[in-house]
């Protein structure tokens, strides 16, 4: 089916006329959008693999110089112009067809998508009769800044079939299988450095007295500095803007798979005195950092992290837990130093920092400081799969039920977010009221 499909495009493109433009109606375009791309998501779905997004592409208004059809996972591709994927690609020429693992080319300039590509084939292993060299392949007689020239560019590994010789379905699934199994490697690498428990050098104080003894081995304080973790967890600073919040954890060398990891999620958990107190959700390592002058104690710091608000929070100290075996990895987080952590342990952290706020929110109602963080635990655990979205249809069966009952009891042990779904109603039925 796959060789027959192969074939066809490249008889339907070498067919085209004149007026024909790559739109639906078009045979190309159809063949394209409707045969090829589904048939290669219901492949890929047979083949087992999970949370891919397939695209094919002939142009846009006009015909593309090497039209594509390309797999990529959200965690290391937010599109098909930047990241990395997996993509079959015909050559300009029409006379060839590459599958290649590749790197993104819209937004990249030569020069870094070479250094790019060198690095990511130290990361990405090379499935089998896949080459890393397709020099003046690709391109043909193209100049290498052309579109076909900067795919040539940002291949790091390709496999060539020729159009005269395209293999049966068995030998191009086991390729696709291959590439997609290095892609997925390389995903998954991506995925374990997505968490990080950050040593954050506090004293007792967290910094705010600057009167601290020279014997504390504290120098740098001694001499009457002031760190920039004295400013972690304070949200109202000058550069805090109401989506992002800034921070600052000290560390020898960047952590570099946290840094370059492109996906959503991300999470900087930080651990004091073997607890952990506070995580930085949504967040970002700043290479370049962000300056910041203290007008209260007149000194100046800067901030390498960053933060999304709504999931970016200093714990209650009667919230915070100690860093055991169940949430580390029983590994010891040195000062200046980070840990990296599996997806386990940070739903383990973040599953017993939310039991904990439950209890402080059942005892004390009123807290409105334990139940907004509460909230934004139970967003962190929804990006982390680790409960499931509070559902349009759940919200219209409680609304009909109070329209009845006029009351609701949500009945279960602490962390299985009642607080956290009873909330999410209210807004729905606050919505519902509203719009009549």
């Amino acid at each position: 089916m796959l060789k027959e499909l192969f074939v066809e495009a490249f008889n339907l493109w070498n067919r085209r006329t004149a007026v024909e433009r790559p739109t639906e109606g078009s045979p190309v375009y159809d063949h394209f959008k409707k045969k090829l791309e589904p048939t290669m998501n219901q492949i890929i779905t047979d083949l087992g693999f999970k949370g891919f997004i397939v695209k094919a592409s002939v142009g846009m208004g006009n015909w593309a110089e090497i039209p594509w059809i390309g797999i990529r996972h959200d965690n290391a591709a937010k599109s098909f112009e930047e990241g990395e994927y997996v993509v079959y690609l015909f050559s300009p020429d029409f006379k060839d067809l590459y599958l290649s693992i590749i790197q993104g080319v819209s937004k990249l300039k030569t020069p870094e998508l070479e250094q790019k590509v060198a690095d990511l084939r130290k990361k990405i292993i090379r499935p089998k009769d896949f080459s890393d060299d397709i020099t003046n392949q690709l391109a043909k007689d193209q100049p290498l800044g052309s579109k076909p020239g900067k795919y040539q560019k940002g291949s790091i590994y390709t496999k060539l079939y020729e159009s005269s010789q395209i293999p049966d379905d068995t030998v191009l699934i086991e390729d696709l299988k291959g590439a997609l199994e290095s892609y997925q490697n390389y995903v998954d690498s991506l995925v374990r450095a997505r968490y990080i428990v950050a040593d954050l050098a506090w004293n007792d104080y967290r910094w705010t007295k600057p009167q601290i003894p020279p014997e504390s081995g504290h120098r740098y304080v001694a001499e009457g500095n002031m760190p920039s973790e004295t400013l972690d967890f304070k949200f109202d600073k000058e550069v805090d803007t109401p989506e992002v919040v800034y921070g600052f954890f000290q560390c020898h060398g960047i952590p570099r798979a946290f840094a370059e990891n492109k996906a959503r999620g991300k999470i900087i958990f930080f651990y004091s005195n073997r607890k952990i107190v506070g995580i930085y959700g949504n967040a970002q390592f700043l290479e370049n950092r962000v300056p910041y002058r203290n007008k209260e104690l007149g000194e100046d710091v800067s901030f390498n992290i960053s933060g999304e608000r709504r999931m970016s929070l200093g714990f209650l100290p009667e919230a915070y837990i100690e860093a055991l075996e169940p949430h580390i990895n029983g590994k010891r987080v040195g000062q200046v130093g980070f840990n990296y952590l599996e997806t386990s342990n940070a739903k383990r952290i973040l599953e017993d920092v939310a039991d904990k706020y439950e209890k402080i929110v059942e005892l004390s109602p009123q807290n409105s400081e334990a139940r907004e963080h509460l909230v934004k635990l139970r967003t962190l655990l929804e990006t982390l799969g680790a409960i499931e979205p509070f559902m349009k249809e759940a919200a219209q069966h409680f609304l009909e039920l109070l329209s009845e009952k006029k009351q609701v009891i949500l009945y279960g042990p602490p962390g299985t977010g009642k607080t956290f779904q009873a909330q999410k109603l209210a807004v729905e039925f606050l919505f519902d009221k509203n719009n009549g």
